[in-house]
């Protein structure tokens, strides 16, 4: 069977181009599992991106952010270009788009909140791989209203809001940190900053 040319990035390490078997099973080895094409969109028409579809269920370890969608990806990523139901080799001009937006992703707003914000977790202990579930409190019983999100996607949400929220936040964080509250209290708000954002009903 011919090979194509890919792009795979590995969480922790630099991108690098393959020669790669377009098959199923290919894909399957490289990103460890059920493979799901995701962002076809979002670099260039026809560019997707392939990871474990279960990534985040299995707590894969991050790999890179989508500021777009607010979203990260897990686990082991491999992009193609796709023409109509078939994967093509990249062209030197894909390769350059990509690795430009990678670049992008990966400089997601290292300002001094954003470094803040990362030290005031890690110093509490907080565990950004763990799932949280949100729920509409409108209707709390109906679980098509529940959105499951991992806090470290929570954390780039709070990275990419306007500056004079971020201040609240930090506030709201600082006052929460002299009350020494427990690490359950700190999630709660994160719960809660993500519901707003998301437009979900706040008032229980």
């Amino acid at each position: 069977m011919s090979k194509i040319r890919v792009l795979i990035k590995n969480p922790g390490e630099d991108f690098r181009e393959e020669m790669i078997e377009d098959r199923y099973e290919t894909y399957r080895n490289l990103v460890g599992g059920y493979i799901e094409y995701c962002f076809s969109d979002i670099i260039d028409e026809g560019l997707s991106i392939i990871i474990n579809e279960e990534g985040k269920l299995l707590n894969l370890p991050h790999n890179f952010n989508v500021r777009e969608y607010s979203e990260n990806i897990v686990g082991p990523a491999i992009f193609v270009r796709t023409r109509g139901s078939k994967n093509v080799d990249l062209e030197d001009e894909d390769i350059k788009k990509i690795k430009k937006w990678l670049t992008k992703q990966n400089k997601l707003k290292n300002t001094a909140f954003a470094r803040w914000l990362d030290t005031f977790l890690e110093e509490k202990g907080v565990d950004r791989t763990e799932f949280v579930v949100l729920k509409n409190s409108e209707t709390p019983e109906d679980w098509t209203t529940v959105h499951v999100m991992q806090i470290e996607n929570i954390v780039m949400m709070i990275k990419e809001m306007p500056i004079s929220v971020q201040t609240e936040v930090k506030k709201i964080l600082v006052e929460l940190d002299v009350l020494n509250v427990p690490i359950e209290k700190i999630k709660e708000f994160l719960i809660f900053i993500a519901k707003m954002e998301l437009g979900f009903d706040i008032f229980e």
